[in-house]
């Protein structure tokens, strides 16, 4: 079925019966909601039976369709004004459902559901609170062909007692030819809420065709309106987290519980970070149930998933439940690898070390990319999670970036460090512990003198010989020392 029968068979109603209204109303009757968000009302086929001299008849009046139906339901979901918005759900006996939203108008009679009576007003699902007897069920300045309800008593209703009012059509037509239709329909609400109790029908046809009877009755069978109880509906049980190797998978158990009777299907679907994948091995659940979660991890360099939470949302007609999980992979990381400096002629040196997540414990394999003009090494091509290696260059002047790639456990991960190289400085001349330019400006001067006096000494030299002292040269007396005695 693709919706409630309740629904089809008040717009049934509204479309065959002539709707009068009675003349009287002995008191000023208000128009105004008396439910509250929340509240909800269940209603079981208490009967549905046809009976024909040609069965085509019954068929195409839905002879037992109603039997096909575990409950309906309706719950309110707003109050505004005069306004009330609520959820209109059936269940059915095969598992399936079916659900619509609604909104009548207590003051009017407007109802976006059932307005097919050539546009009339048509709300007979809640009516305003505190009517009773020969009121219009509808503001008659808003709604001027309202009918009134016929009878208000004092009624057993679910082992409580309440003031019920009712509504009670019972007309008749001759159709086509001899034909004969007597039709009778009986509503019932509860004056507090305003929300209907049930609803009776019969009919009787007579025609050259075939006479046919048809009867059937919806009734309230629970309610939180006027009693403390709960509304069928499931729970997801709390979900275990999920841990696993990147690059590898993880399984947990989602359950899903109904409570005080339900019975519905439940339509599951998850929702998970970009690297990370999850899937169900089953994406519906009658009632209670149970479905495996498959998680795998996709792995993404320098992006490792850790701590990633992932939400199950669990729908079933008016019942809408969430739950969520985490999942964490196995993973590492590299620490931040310090820069290295040196000069030509010489090298440097940098640690690389490593942080394992959720308790990764695979080996992981290093590689290193350097760039023309500078050549480096790895003390150690594979490394554990808690050891380090070390990183060595040497080269020509420059400023480099290299990389270290790292690889385990599923996961690439990288990591780059700066290495610049500086030139080496010149050699030192020898030093005397005098200034080389005084040392130069005293070898200057000392070759000038050489060269003045080589230059003098050849202006005097004489072109012949000085003769020696003769004999008839009278000589200088030499003074004889003083002598003191």
């Amino acid at each position: 079925m693709s919706q409630s029968k309740v629904i089809q068979f008040l717009t049934l109603l509204l479309i065959v019966i002539g709707i009068s209204s009675s003349t009287f109303t002995v008191h000023a009757a208000t128009y105004a909601p008396g439910v509250s968000v929340g509240q909800w009302a269940k209603y079981e086929t208490l009967y549905d039976r046809c009976q024909s001299s040609d069965p085509t008849m019954c068929q195409s009046q839905g002879n037992g369709d109603l039997n096909d139906t575990a409950y309906g339901l309706i719950r309110i979901v707003d109050v505004s004004g005069t306004t009330v918005t609520f959820q209109l759900f059936t269940q059915y006996k095969n598992g399936t459902t079916s659900s619509q939203g609604a909104q009548v108008d207590v003051a009017s009679g407007y109802s976006n559901v059932t307005s097919l009576a050539g546009g009339a007003p048509s709300d007979y699902f809640v009516l305003a609170s505190g009517l009773q007897v020969g009121d219009h069920i509808w503001d008659p300045n808003l709604a001027p062909t309202a009918p009134t309800l016929n009878q208000t008593t004092t009624e057993q209703v679910l082992g409580l007692s309440r003031t019920v009012n009712t509504l009670n059509y019972t007309t008749s037509y001759s159709g086509y030819g001899s034909s004969l239709f007597l039709l009778s329909t009986v509503f019932t609400f509860d004056q507090q809420s305003g929300v209907f109790i049930g609803i009776s029908f019969n009919s009787t046809i007579t025609s050259l065709y075939g006479n046919s009877q048809t009867a059937f009755a919806l009734g309230m069978v629970d309610n939180n309106i006027w009693l403390s109880s709960t509304i069928p509906d499931f729970m997801i049980d709390p979900i275990l987290p999920i841990t696993f190797q990147a690059g590898g998978s993880g399984t947990t158990t989602i359950t899903l519980t109904g409570q005080n009777g339900f019975s519905s299907t439940i339509s599951l679907s998850v929702v998970t970070v970009s690297d990370l994948t999850c899937t169900l091995d089953r994406y519906t659940i009658q009632g209670s149930g149970t479905a495996t979660m498959t998680c795998e991890s996709q792995p993404v360099p320098d992006n490792p998933t850790r701590g990633s939470t992932v939400m199950i949302h669990a729908v079933s007609g008016y019942s809408t439940q969430s739950a969520q999980t985490t999942v964490t992979v196995w993973d590492f990381s590299i620490y931040p690898i310090s820069s290295i400096t040196f000069q030509t002629g010489s090298s440097g040196t940098a640690t690389i070390g490593f942080i394992g997540q959720a308790g990764f414990s695979r080996s992981i394999s290093l590689s290193v990319d350097a760039p023309a003009g500078l050549t480096c090494t790895l003390d150690h091509d594979t490394v554990e999670i808690g050891g380090s290696a070390t990183l060595t260059c040497n080269g020509q002047p420059g400023a480099y970036t290299v990389t270290i790639n790292a690889n385990g456990g599923g996961s690439t991960r990288s990591a780059q460090t700066t290495v610049t190289v500086n030139s080496a400085p010149a050699p030192n001349q020898p030093n005397s512990g005098f200034p080389l330019r005084y040392v130069y400006m005293a070898v200057a001067v000392a070759a000038g003198a050489a060269i003045a006096g080589v230059v003098f000494f050849l202006r005097r030299k004489p072109s012949t010989p000085t003769p020696g002292p003769s004999a008839s040269t009278p000589q200088t007396p030499q003074t004889p020392a003083l002598r003191l005695t």
